[in-house]
This record gives structure tokens, C-alpha cells and sequence, in this order.
């Protein structure tokens, strides 16, 4: 709720005090895909050689693993342009 306290941190306790009321979603909803929420991709890798695929995949882990991290992130980017707009 807006201007009030509350606890928050990912690496231990901190204290916030929003300026306007919302939600926070945690990490662990974050990491578990739902069906809502599930990424599927079609990659064509005929003729690939094993070192090529596994290197598909790392990237593929990396990318679902910073999924909410990534869209965080672009949510305030675009938040910081619109407010120097203001």
C-alpha cells in the first residue's frame, strides 16, 4: 500500500516505503512457467554438431533463467524514458 512500510530483499531484509500502491511478484512465481506463462522454441538444428547444441541450449537456460530479471528491467526502462518525457 502506498506510504507504508514493509519488508522486502532478496538478500536479506529491507525496508520500503512505496509512493503509490502495487504487487510484488516474487522470484519463485517468476521461475515456475505456468501455463500462462510458458516460452516454447523451435529451433532448426539439422547438421548442428553435439558442441553446437549443447551451446543452444546453455543459451536457452540463461534466457528462461532471466526471464523476470530481463522483463524488470525493461519495464523500468520504459518507465524512465516516459517520465524524462514528462
Amino acid at each position: 500500500k502506498a506510504n507504508r512500510a514493509m519488508m522486502v530483499g532478496e538478500k536479506g531484509p529491507e525496508l520500503m516505503v512505496p509512493k503509490r500502491s502495487g504487487t510484488v511478484i516474487p522470484n519463485s512465481a517468476l521461475r515456475q512457467p505456468t501455463p500462462s506463462n510458458v516460452t516454447t522454441y523451435n529451433i532448426d538444428a539439422t547438421g548442428a554438431d553435439q558442441a553446437a547444441i549443447a551451446r543452444l541450449q546453455l543459451q536457452l537456460s540463461d534466457i528462461t533463467r532471466n526471464m523476470g530479471k530481463n522483463a524488470v528491467s525493461a519495464v523500468n526502462r520504459e518507465r524512465n524514458m516516459n517520465a524524462s518525457f514528462a
